[in-house]
C-alpha cells in the first residue's frame, strides 16, 4: 500500500474515532468542594508570614478569592517579588524612538565624546609633540634663492 502522509493520517484518525474500545468522552470532574470545616482550618491570609506554607491554598476546591488573597499576601511579603521591576521597566521604554531608551541614541556633544575617550584610554595629561626634525627633502629646497637663474641674474 503506497499512501501519502495525509491519507495515512486521515485513515488513522477515522479509525480512532470509530474504534469500539475507545472510551466515551467523560465529563471532566469539577473541583472538589471543601467543607466549611476544611476552609475554616486554613490560616487567614492576613496572618501569613514570609515563612508560611501556602500549598494548602493551592488545593482544588479552595475558593478562588481565598487562594488569590493568600498569594497576594505572600507576594507582598517577599521583597524579591514585591520590588521586582525588570520587565515593567524594560517594557516602559519606547524602543522604536531614537533616544526612547536611556543609554541609547546619539551622544549629546563632543565633550561627551572626549569624556568617553578619557574614560577608556585614561588621562595622560597634555600631549607633547615630538621635536621637528629636518627632512632631506627640505634641505634641498633652502638654497633655491641663492642659485643663479638661467639668465645669470641672482634673486638675492
Amino acid at each position: 500500500m503506497n499512501e501519502g502522509f495525509l491519507e495515512r493520517w486521515s485513515r488513522l484518525k477515522r479509525g480512532a474515532e470509530t474504534a469500539p474500545d475507545a472510551p466515551e468522552h467523560a465529563e471532566p470532574a469539577g473541583p472538589e468542594e471543601l467543607t466549611e470545616e476544611e476552609i475554616a482550618a486554613l490560616p487567614r491570609p492576613e496572618e501569613l508570614t514570609a515563612d508560611s506554607d501556602v500549598t494548602c491554598f493551592l488545593r482544588p476546591g479552595v475558593p478562588a478569592g481565598l487562594r488569590n488573597a493568600a498569594l497576594r499576601r505572600m507576594w507582598l511579603l517577599d521583597p524579591a517579588i514585591r520590588d521586582f521591576v525588570g520587565p515593567a521597566r524594560d517594557y516602559s521604554y519606547d524602543w522604536n524612538l531614537a533616544g526612547g531608551v536611556p543609554g541609547s541614541g546619539p551622544l549629546d556633544s563632543t565633550e561627551a565624546v572626549a569624556a568617553l575617550l578619557r574614560g577608556v584610554f585614561g588621562d595622560a595629561g597634555p600631549r607633547q609633540e615630538p621635536p621637528a626634525q629636518s627632512s632631506p627633502a627640505t634641505d634641498d629646497v633652502v638654497a633655491c634663492e641663492d642659485r643663479p637663474s638661467a639668465s645669470g641674474e641672482s634673486h638675492a
